[in-house]
């Protein structure tokens, strides 16, 4: 389970397109949670337009490997890519944070932890892992596997 404390600072911040918008969440908590800096490609508004492929260019780079669409198979850090409102491409994107939740940043809303529920599953093209992302066992912290919204900040460090 990728530690709350490495992203509970992204989930109050607004959406901005082409920066703190979904590409940039998943940039961000990679840098935090791993140390990764993943390449800021500009975004425009259409950026799931065929001729841009955004979510191609970015899987195409050598150090992300597809790990298959079976929930069980995902690991803490692997990028989810979805084709949401119809969309016949890749348009959302997120991270996987370990025990059926995942991190992301819908339009014009602020970040949050949602559960990998059917509706998402169906919605779900990719899921691709960088090779440089540890994939450890960790002593399970009951604290972060509450959703944000049930959780208390002054019991959350």
């Amino acid at each position: 389970m990728i530690k709350y404390s490495f992203y509970k600072d992204l989930l109050a911040r607004n959406y901005k397109m082409g920066s703190d918008d979904c590409f940039g969440l998943v940039r961000d908590l990679y840098k935090n949670a791993f140390g990764i800096l993943l390449p800021n490609y500009a975004r425009p508004r259409n950026f799931y337009d065929p001729r841009i492929n955004l979510y191609a260019r970015i899987v195409a780079q050598p150090e992300f490997k597809e790990r298959g669409l079976c929930p069980t198979d995902f690991k803490e850090g692997d990028i989810l890519a979805f084709r949401v409102a119809g969309a016949d491409l890749v348009n959302h994107v997120g991270v996987y944070l370990g025990n059926n939740l995942f991190l992301h940043q819908m339009f014009e809303a602020q970040p949050r932890e949602e559960n990998l529920d059917q509706r998402w599953l169906r919605r779900l093209y990719m899921a691709v892992y960088h090779v440089d992302v540890p994939v450890t066992k960790e002593k399970l912290n009951i604290l972060d596997v509450i959703p944000d919204y049930l959780k208390v900040e002054k019991y959350v460090e």
